[in-house]
């Protein structure tokens, strides 16, 4: 069959109708997509399909001949991409090759692929649709890397959101000459968005001179010009500039990127409001020092005062100019001079001792308990010269404590020698402590009860509900009492009251229970004398804080204590026949039980907290104990019931929890890597900012110890501040250290360490906090060596040298050699710079600046000179600092090899150019400042100068110079 003059494709259905035919030839010839060409019927259904679909999709032509094209769609894809197929080739014709679109088909394996699709439509005489033909081509791969591309462009962009420093980037907006005339923002980040108070839309296309005040973006023109034209970056720092009538100060860095700027900036106005609070501060202590309340002591290396603060007189009475010249022992009580002693005879590099307490003498004689810190004081030389020592007045604190202890010795006392039996528990159940009582109340020695179980010890009748209540008792912190017959020590049995409660170790975990029993014999037979006449047994004076009420069976209020008006602020008239329900809220008598009753019965096994209402319509958590009141035949007949109020520990036990959840949140947000530390040093908790920080999870943080993650350099200084935080009242210790990640990088960090103590004060956990402060620690670095340093040759530069004099001056003894300078002139140096230019005279320096530092470093190994300081002063003057050199010839010697190595030829333009060097020599003698040593090498200089040049001289005490 042909069709347009050419024969049909080999594998097309015969059903396919001829226009079907032609129109899907030309769609295949006409766009020559690689993939493969199809026809549709009117419903949807493939009619024919070209061989190609085996290479594209692994399917059979006859395989798929009236099947649904849907069923070859992926699901997402039906109603949008086919829908927007349907509208785009509603018109007759193939679609344009801009109209495709992109759907997952099914192959033959099951999984889908991307594919592009095409198609034209024809239409019948009445215009309804009853051709399609299709042209797909393989683009699985390339989508694949499309949205794979996007990802990761959506990563990037989240990421530079989460800087919290602004970032833009600027592209360069040059003149037809192509020279640079603008600078116009192309990215912004959210902070700098925020930063600047516009919008992203507002930024993006916004020139500098619009995003800025006029001064900042003059300043930020000339520099992007910079930038672009070197390619080096620039760091700027303190950069001060007036904002809306205020003084801000910020740190920024500009880098090129292509043909534009990336600049990051911080405000860093509150850095330089603390340096300059911490200058006023400084002006201020002696003001504070002297206006404290807690007295201040300057004490001289001898011991004896040499200053005192005006609080000398409000504390002791004395007037501060009658202690100066004293010794500080000559007013401490003689008991407390053993602490004085201590303090005398600790380590002269201690800072800071431990707290002590003392008694010190008063005006009138009297001693006062004082507690004190002593520091020691250095000179600017770091040697100690004494001590400031603080004096705080805690004499009622010390007395209040002495009269707790005699309390405390005194409740004891009550415990062991008091009518009620005292007994402890073991986990075993068995007795392993009893108080004295026992020998008088039951008739038993202590050590014939030791191992006991108490439960076997009562009457076998009561021992079922002694087992229960051991029971019900078990897991709570205090049980319901409960009345028992135990046996005595002559064969008998005494009713007794037994109340548990639960004996915590110190780390809090239950070891016990201590067992409180009260002979109740005389009760029980009243108790069963008056059964006939009083069945009710109230025992109001043991709860006179307390509000007790009795209620009926119907649970009515029938009696009340009148300490419900002081609690509740009803009187009990009031509230003498209403139902206690009423006084209950609703959500918590339901939480309690199904109703009053059962509320009563599950308060009389153990206290429940509900919310009471007060008198003004507000609501009280009251703790609520039952005690019920049963007939003889068992039945109900009401209940004594006792409140206390609980009001302030539920919303204090409900707070906490509150903070719990913000202390887990916060920590859950913070853009510091923050971990939950135990005090062995295991990790409890952790971030995820810090999991990515170290390139580790969360479970290898928490099988390892904190110490794992830190440099083995710093692990000892983060043990050391572990220690200092339990060994002093101090909250926190921050610190640089480092962390190494899961990769064996090192990370630079501002350690945080805080403790956190229980409600006790008793140390409970750490809390870690680490500031990855790499990059700022790098540019610190560089700073400091700029500061240090001569930019053109790296050697010393004037302050440096003035330092290592000064160092080298200071060194003691100085036994094997003396401090010298060799202080060198290169001779005819102008001529270099007029001849061959000031770029020839800098290379001409680095090339005598190296020469030096070899001939220094080999002298260094022969005459043992100490190490040496080589420095520039400017132009062509070099000082050379010789910390120990043994005496005037050996200095002569390492000035001569210098002299004779600066005298080398040195290429420069293609010629030899000689230079030579004058040197003068200066020992020290006696006890001279650095100024004084390296004006004496200056006038040996001028004397070798004088001489000819090129030649050494030294400097003679006398004044004079030889050679």
């Amino acid at each position: 069959m042909e069709v347009g003059g050419g024969a049909v494709p080999s594998g097309m259905c015969s059903r396919a109708p001829s226009c079907v035919l032609a129109i899907g030839w030309g769609v295949m010839v006409g766009n020559a997509h690689p993939g493969f060409v199809f026809g549709l019927d009117a419903d949807g259904e493939f009619v024919w399909l070209a061989p190609e679909v085996v290479d594209v999709l692994g399917w059979l032509p006859q395989d798929l001949v009236g099947t649904a094209i849907t069923d070859l769609v992926h699901v997402d894809d039906r109603t949008d991409s086919l829908g927007q197929l349907s509208r785009m080739a509603d018109k007759d014709g193939l679609a344009g090759v801009d109209d495709a679109v992109v759907i997952r088909f099914r192959d033959s394996d099951g999984a889908y692929r991307w594919l592009s699709w095409g198609e034209a439509r024809r239409s019948d005489s009445v215009g309804r649709a009853n051709a399609r033909v299709a042209s797909l081509r393989d683009v699985d791969a390339l989508t694949r890397l499309h949205n794979e591309v996007q990802s990761e462009r959506n990563r990037l962009r989240a990421t530079l959101d989460a800087l919290t420093d602004p970032q833009v980037m600027f592209e360069s907006v040059r003149d037809e000459s192509g020279a640079v005339v603008g600078f116009r923002c192309v990215e912004a980040n959210e902070a700098a968005v925020a930063s600047t108070g516009g919008s992203y839309p507002g930024l993006v296309g916004a020139q500098v001179t619009e995003m800025f005040p006029q001064d900042v973006a003059s300043d930020l023109l000339e520099t992007f010009r910079g930038v672009v034209d070197t390619g080096d970056a620039l760091v700027e720092e303190d950069q001060h500039y007036a904002v809306g009538g205020q003084d801000r100060f910020w740190d920024s860095c500009a880098a090129r990127v292509g043909d534009g700027v990336s600049l990051v900036w911080r405000d860093v106005t509150k850095r330089h409001v603390a340096a300059e609070a911490l200058v006023r501060a400084r002006e201020q202590y002696r003001m504070v020092a002297e206006n404290a309340a807690d007295v201040v002591l300057l004490i001289s290396p001898q011991w004896t005062v040499t200053w005192v603060s005006p609080a000398i007189r409000q504390v002791l009475g004395f007037e501060p100019t009658s202690l100066l010249g004293t010794n500080t022992g000559d007013w401490v009580h003689p008991d407390d001079m053993s602490v004085v002693a201590s303090i005398r005879e600790a380590q002269v590099d201690e800072q800071v001792g431990a707290p002590f307490q003392i008694r010190v003498r008063d005006a009138s004689g009297e001693y006062r308990w004082m507690s004190g810190i002593s520091r020691a004081t250095s000179d600017v030389d770091g040697n100690v010269n004494g001590r400031i020592t603080t004096l705080r007045d805690v004499n009622e604190q010390v007395l209040a404590q002495e009269r707790l202890e005699r309390s405390e010795a005194h409740f004891r006392l009550l415990a062991e020698n008091a009518s009620d039996v005292v007994a402890q528990v073991g986990q075993d159940q068995s007795i392993v402590w009893v108080s004295p009582s026992v020998e008088p109340v039951l008739g038993w020695r202590p050590d014939e009860v030791i191992g006991q179980d108490i439960v076997g010890l009562t009457h076998p009748d009561d021992r079922p509900a002694g087992r229960q209540w051991r029971e019900q008792s078990r897991d709570e912190s205090e049980s319901p009492h409960v009345e028992l017959r135990v046996l005595t020590g002559t064969g008998g049995y005494r009713w007794m009251s037994l109340t548990a409660r639960q004996a915590p170790a110190p780390d809090g975990a239950p070891v016990g229970r201590v067992i409180s029993l009260r002979d109740v014999q005389e009760q029980m037979q009243s108790r069963r004398a008056l059964a006939n006449s009083q069945r009710r047994y109230k025992m109001l004076a043991e709860n006179a804080s307390d509000v007790v009420c009795e209620v009926d069976a119907d649970a009515m209020i029938t009696w009340m204590t009148p300490s419900v008006q002081l609690v509740l602020g009803w009187t009990k008239e009031d509230l003498i026949g209403e139902p206690v329900a009423s006084l209950v809220d609703p959500q918590d008598l339901n939480a309690a039980g199904e109703g009053t009753r059962q509320a009563l019965v599950a308060a009389s096994l153990a206290p429940q907290e509900l919310r009471f209402r007060t008198a003004e319509e507000q609501l009280r958590w009251m703790s609520l104990r039952a005690q019920i009141v049963c007939g003889e035949t068992g039945e109900f007949e009401g209940a004594i019931l006792a409140l206390r109020d609980v009001h302030e520990q539920v919303l204090a036990r409900q707070q906490l929890t509150r903070s719990e959840e913000m202390f887990r949140l916060a920590m859950q947000n913070s853009a510091h890597g923050m971990a939950v530390v135990d005090l062995d040093g295991k990790i409890l908790r952790a971030n995820e900012t810090l999991c990515a920080m170290l390139g580790r999870d969360l479970i290898w943080l928490r099988e390892h110890p904190e110490q794992d993650v830190l440099h083995p350099e710093d692990r000892a200084r983060c043990q050391a501040a572990r220690d200092n935080l339990l060994g002093i009242s101090k909250e926190s210790e921050v610190h640089e250290g480092r962390v190494v990640t899961a990769a064996g990088e090192t990370v630079w960090v501002q350690h945080s360490l805080s403790l956190v103590r229980d409600e006790g004060g008793a140390p409970a956990f750490y809390v870690s906090q680490y500031q990855d402060i790499t990059a700022s620690r790098a540019r610190v670095g560089e700073l400091q060596y700029r500061a240090e340093h001569d930019p053109l040759t790296g050697l010393l530069n004037r302050t440096q040298l003035h330092e290592t004099l000064v160092d080298a001056l200071a060194r003691e003894p100085r036994a094997g050699g003396s401090p010298g300078v060799l202080f060198g002139d290169l001779d005819g140096f102008k001529d270099i710079n007029d001849t061959h230019g000031h770029a020839g005279g800098d290379r001409v320096l680095r090339v005598i600046a190296k020469r030096i530092g070899t001939v220094l470093r080999a002298a260094d190994e022969v005459a043992q000179i100490g190490g040496n300081g080589l420095a520039r002063l400017g132009g062509d003057e070099f000082v050379v600092v010789l910390p120990k050199v043994a005496d005037v010839p050996t200095a002569v010697a390492v000035a001569e090899r210098i002299r004779r190595s600066v005298a080398q030829p040195i290429s420069l333009d293609e010629e030899e150019v000689a230079l030579t060097m004058s040197i003068g020599v200066a020992l020290a003698t006696g006890d001279p400042t650095g100024d004084e040593l390296l004006h004496n090498a200056d006038l040996a200089l001028y004397q070798a100068k004088d001489n000819g040049r090129n030649q050494v001289a030294v400097f003679e005490a006398n004044g004079s110079s030889s050679q």
